[in-house]
C-alpha cells in the first residue's frame, strides 16, 4: 500500500511540491527522495534527451507521409536576352520591349517504404530511446541511495551531537564533584584541572559534532534543491528525522540467487545489451547499402500542362505537375506573304528563305500528318548505375562495423566480470553491516544491565552522582553506535539492493519503507527488535 502511494506521489509531484517545498513540511525520507528526484539535474537531461528523440521519430515519421510542394515563378526579360528575340526584332519589336514568362508547379513525394537508410534511422532511434531511458533509470537509482546515505549522514551526525552534549554535562558534573572533593580536603588542584581539561575536550567534541550536523544539513538541502536560510530550522529538520526514525528489516541473502539477479537484472548490463544490438543495426545498415540504384522516370506534354513522375529503387514516388505560360510583344505576323514581300530582293538570301520556309510550313516541310502534329510528346527513361571500383572502401566499412560489436560484446563480458566482483563486495558489506549491528545491540545490552546495577549501588549510597553519571554516558554511547550500526546496515541494504539491479519503485520502497520485494533473493525477516 505504501509502495502505491509513493508511486501516486510522483504522479502528482508537481501539485505536491508546491507545498512540499520547505524544509516545515519535510518529515520522512520520501519527502526528501521526491524533491531530490524533481531537482535532480541529470533526470531532467534525461527527459530533455526524450524529448529530443521523440521529435526525431516524429520527423521520421513524416518521411513516410505525402510531401507537397507548390512553387511559382514570374520572369520578366528583354528580347535581348532571349534566344527568340532577333525574329521578333525582324518582325517590327524592339530589343528593349519586354517578354514575360509566368510558372507553377505542384510536386507530390511519396515514400512508398522503408529503404535503408530509414530502417538504420528508425532502429538507430528505438534504441536512443532505450539507452536514454535505462540511463535516466540509472540516475534515479543512484540518486535514491546518495538521499539515503545523505540522510543516514545526518541522523548520525545528530545522534553524535546529542552524545557529544550529554559528554558535556557529564564533564560539568564530574567538576562540581571535584570541586567539592577539592574543599573537603579530599582532591587536589591538579584533580580539578584533568576534570577541567576533559570538559574542554567535551565542549570540542560538541563543536566538532555541531560542525559535522551543519555540514550534513548543507549537503542534504543542497541535493533536494532548498536553502537553508536558518540552521535552527536545519536542527528541527534532523529531530524530527531523528525522532520518526524507524529499527530496519532484517533480511537472510542468498548470494548466488542475488548475483543472477543482478547479471539478469542490472542496468549497466541492459545498456551494453543495447549497445550491442545499436552495433549489430549498424553493421546490417552497412550490408544493406546497394551497390546500384535503378530509377524510372517519365515525361509528358499535354495541352499547356507538363506531366513528370519518376520511381527508383529507394522506394521514393516523385510526382509533378507544371505549367508555363510566355508572353511576347505583339508584332507583324510572320506567317504571311505580305511580310516577305516588302522585304527587298537583295535581303532575300538563301537563309531568310530557309527562315521563312521554316516558320510558315514546319509540319508540311518535314512531312508530319496533321494526325501525328496532334500527337502528345512524352518521355520515358530507365537508369541503371551501379557503384564499383572504390578502393576497398565498402568492405573497410564491413570490417569496422564487425569490429564494433566484436567491442560491445567484449566490453558486456568485462561489465560481467566486474559486476560478479561489486556483488560479492556489497554482499561482504551487508554481512559485515549486519555483525556489527549485532555486537552493538550486545554492548548496548551489557551497558544496559551496568547502568541498573550502577543505578541500585547509587541508591545504597555505594557510588557517586559522578559514577552514576558516567555509566548513563556508557549508555549513551553505546546507544549511538548501535543507532549509527543500525543506518550502515540500511545504507548497505540500499547499496545492495541498487547493486543487483531492483527496478526504480522496488528500491524506492526499501530505502523510504523498508518493504523490500519478494524475489528469492531476500528473505525478510521482520524489523529487528532492538
Amino acid at each position: 500500500m505504501k509502495v502505491l502511494t509513493f508511486c501516486l506521489l510522483l504522479l502528482l509531484l508537481p501539485c505536491n511540491l508546491v507545498h512540499a517545498k520547505s524544509l516545515d513540511n519535510i518529515h520522512s525520507v520520501t519527502d526528501l527522495i521526491v524533491l531530490a528526484i524533481d531537482k535532480d539535474y541529470n533526470l531532467k537531461i534525461s527527459d530533455l534527451q526524450l524529448e529530443e528523440i521523440y521529435k526525431s521519430q516524429q520527423r521520421l515519421d513524416a518521411s513516410l507521409k505525402p510531401q507537397f510542394n507548390i512553387s511559382g515563378e514570374y520572369i520578366v526579360e528583354n528580347l535581348a536576352n532571349q534566344p527568340l528575340g532577333a525574329i521578333y526584332v525582324i518582325r517590327g519589336a524592339d530589343y528593349e520591349e519586354q517578354v514575360k514568362t509566368k510558372s507553377g508547379a505542384f510536386t507530390i513525394v511519396q515514400q512508398l517504404g522503408l529503404n535503408n537508410q530509414l530502417k538504420a534511422a528508425f532502429q538507430q532511434v528505438e534504441i536512443g530511446q532505450d539507452l536514454t531511458e535505462l540511463q535516466k533509470d540509472l540516475f534515479a537509482a543512484a540518486l535514491v541511495v546518495k538521499v539515503q546515505e545523505n540522510y543516514c549522514n545526518l541522523l548520525k551526525a545528530y545522534s553524535g551531537m546529542q552524545l557529544a552534549a550529554q559528554a558535556v554535562e557529564h564533564s560539568k558534573l564530574a567538576i562540581s564533584v571535584v570541586r567539592e572533593k577539592e574543599s573537603n580536603g579530599v582532591a587536589t588542584p591538579l584533580d580539578v584541572l584533568k576534570e577541567q581539561n576533559n570538559l574542554y575536550t567535551a565542549e570540542n567534541q560538541l563543536l566538532q559534532a555541531t560542525n559535522g550536523v551543519n555540514v550534513s544539513l548543507l549537503a542534504l538541502t543542497q541535493l533536494i534543491g532548498l536553502d537553508l536560510p536558518e540552521l535552527d530550522l536545519g536542527y528541527q529538520l534532523a529531530d524530527r528525522l531523528y525522532q520518526a526514525y524507524k529499527n530496519p528489516e532484517y533480511w537472510d541473502i542468498n548470494y548466488e540467487q542475488a548475483l543472477n539477479h543482478a547479471l539478469n537484472s542490472r542496468l549497466e548490463l541492459k545498456l551494453l545489451a543495447k549497445k550491442i544490438e545499436q552495433a549489430h543495426a549498424d553493421y546490417m545498415s552497412v550490408v544493406g547499402e546497394r551497390d546500384w540504384t535503378v530509377s524510372l522516370k517519365g515525361h509528358y506534354l499535354v495541352d499547356d500542362y507538363v506531366l513528370q513522375g519518376s520511381i527508383d529503387s529507394e522506394r521514393r514516388l516523385i510526382g509533378t505537375i507544371y505549367r508555363s505560360e510566355t508572353t511576347y510583344p505583339e508584332v507583324e505576323d510572320l506567317n504571311t506573304d505580305e511580310f516577305w514581300d516588302n522585304i527587298p530582293d537583295q535581303w532575300m538570301s538563301e537563309d531568310i528563305q530557309r527562315l521563312r520556309d521554316l516558320i510558315s510550313g514546319l509540319e508540311a516541310s518535314v512531312g508530319l500528318t496533321e494526325q501525328e502534329r496532334d500527337a502528345d510528346p512524352w518521355q520515358v527513361t530507365l537508369n541503371l548505375n551501379y557503384q564499383f571500383g572504390l578502393g576497398g572502401a565498402k568492405k573497410a566499412a564491413r570490417e569496422q562495423a564487425a569490429l564494433g560489436i566484436t567491442k560491445a560484446e567484449i566490453e558486456y563480458e568485462q561489465a560481467k566480470e566486474g559486476i560478479e566482483l561489486e556483488i560479492y563486495a556489497l554482499y561482504q558489506q551487508v554481512l559485515q553491516a549486519r555483525n556489527s549491528l549485532k555486537l552493538s545491540q550486545s554492548l548496548l545490552s551489557e551497558a544496559q544491565e551496568t547502568y541498573q546495577r550502577l543505578g541500585q549501588m547509587y541508591e545504597l549510597g555505594l557510588i557517586t552522582k559522578q559514577e552514576l553519571s558516567e555509566g548513563k554516558l556508557f549508555v549513551g554511547k553505546a546507544e549511538h553506535e548501535l543507532f549509527c550500526a543500525m543506518l550502515e546496515y540500511e545504507v548497505a541494504l540500499g547499496k545492495f539492493g541498487q547493486g543487483i539491479g531492483l527496478d526504480l519503485v522496488e528500491l524506492i520502497s526499501g530505502v523510504a519503507y523498508g518493504e523490500w520485494p519478494s524475489i528469492g533473493i531476500l528473505e525478510a525477516k521482520g524489523r529487528l527488535n532492538l
